[in-house]
């Protein structure tokens, strides 16, 4: 069963709630036998990490030059990307692995 990312509200704006970092995409099946799924889902996981970092780093960009209300939301906001990237991170890894597997098997 699927955990669904939920948003907990506390005095410094909405965190994100713990939520299955082993969640996968729609369309990945763990179980694959195929080495070329295993790409597929390598390069998948690369591009929205890639995707995550560069919009983390814009959002640094301005919110140095933003009022400390807007501040401390996007902050919060970071941590939620900052949690997402996190579940692509080990979720590229999940599929680097089984490619490994695949590709000696």
């Amino acid at each position: 069963m699927r955990k669904s990312l939920r948003f907990c509200h506390y005095a410094g704006g909405v965190q994100p709630a713990p939520f299955d970092a082993d969640q996968a995409l729609p369309g990945e099946d763990p179980l694959t036998t195929y080495l070329e799924d295993a790409i597929h889902w390598i390069h998948v996981y690369e591009e929205l990490l890639g995707f995550k970092r560069h919009v983390i780093g814009s959002a640094d960009e301005v919110l140095e030059q933003a009022s400390p209300e807007v501040a401390r939301e996007g902050n919060a906001d970071k941590d939620l990307l900052r949690a997402q990237a996190q579940r692509y991170e080990k979720r590229l890894e999940f599929w680097r692995s089984r490619a490994r597997e695949l590709s000696v098997g």
